[in-house]
């Protein structure tokens, strides 16, 4: 090969592999720019929805003791209406 025949071959690769290691410096990999990965992000999710579960439990606790005191009042109510009656 002759000097001329590098050169016009080489200077093409040259520019090409400078030009992919350019891009691959730019590309990030992922969990290198400070946001979660996938993993956290499911356990994270999954945290939620058991807080979530948890304080719906709590309410429907509450609702179900507020329900039976009202009951227990109805029928005190009642039986005093009865008396009177």
């Amino acid at each position: 090969m002759s000097l001329k025949t590098i050169k016009i071959l080489g200077l093409p690769l040259i520019l090409a592999l400078s030009l992919f290691a350019v891009a691959c410096s730019e590309t990030e990999t992922p969990g290198t720019t400070g946001e979660p990965e996938a993993g956290e992000q499911i356990e994270e999710g999954a945290e939620d929805v058991g807080e979530g579960v948890e304080q719906g439990a709590e309410d429907l606790g509450e609702d179900i003791e507020q329900g039976a005191e009202d009951v227990g009042e109805d029928i005190e109510n009642a039986g005093d209406e009865i008396e009177n009656n």
